[in-house]
């Protein structure tokens, strides 16, 4: 007969309830929150495991890699979920969770929680420590590296700038030939407006 165990965890000591398929209860009891401690109690007090199941939270990610080092069928439950199901109990206690939790287990009706493996994080760390690093990456180039992305048009030389653009008392030879076409077109206007007069 298959059986199904509920964990309600938490800091020093959980709640352990197992039920079999017709949801009677099989045993129940007190266990620290040691994964090796809950193996021992389990491998005593249950027959074919299907399912240990605790809900998601703090120590989730350590008791699941814990328990499942000890070649337990462990699931980690939505915990939001759980709650649904567990608020319906009359009865609101360690005792009546881990009943609960395992009476969840027995029927399916929870959400599993992927819990990441010890090689995962790992390689994850080793990634973003590497994209961290200067220069180890395209996307961590410095900016003397990266390529130019300013146009050459944009680069224009001084002798196109307005009269207005320079600073006054400038005398660099930019500003000089500024100010002397500036006169040059000045005299061409003034000339020919004259000669209008005297034609006239």
């Amino acid at each position: 007969m298959t059986q199904d165990a509920g964990l309600d965890v938490s800091m020093k000591e959980l709640s352990v309830c197992i039920v079999d398929e017709a949801g009677s209860i099989v045993a129940r009891g007190r266990v620290p929150t040691e994964p090796a401690a809950i193996a021992e109690f389990l491998a005593k007090k249950s027959g074919a495991l299907v399912r240990v199941v605790h809900e998601s939270g703090v120590l989730s990610t350590w008791l699941h890699r814990g328990l499942e080092g000890q070649g337990l069928p462990v699931v980690c439950a939505d915990a939001r979920q759980a709650h649904k199901g567990l608020s319906a109990r009359l009865n609101k206690s360690d005792k009546a969770d881990a009943e609960g939790l395992a009476q969840l287990a027995r029927t399916g009706w929870y959400a599993e929680v992927h819990i990441r493996s010890v090689s995962t994080d790992r390689l994850r760390t080793l990634i973003g420590a590497r994209g961290r690093r200067p220069g180890s990456a395209p996307w961590s180039r410095s900016a003397s590296s990266r390529p130019s992305t300013t146009r050459p048009d944009f680069d224009a030389p001084a002798t196109l700038a307005p009269s207005w653009a320079s600073p006054r008392g400038d005398t660099s030879p930019a500003r000089s030939t500024v100010r002397a076409a500036s006169r040059n077109a000045a005299a061409e206007r003034r000339g020919s407006f004259s000669t209008r007069r005297r034609s006239a």
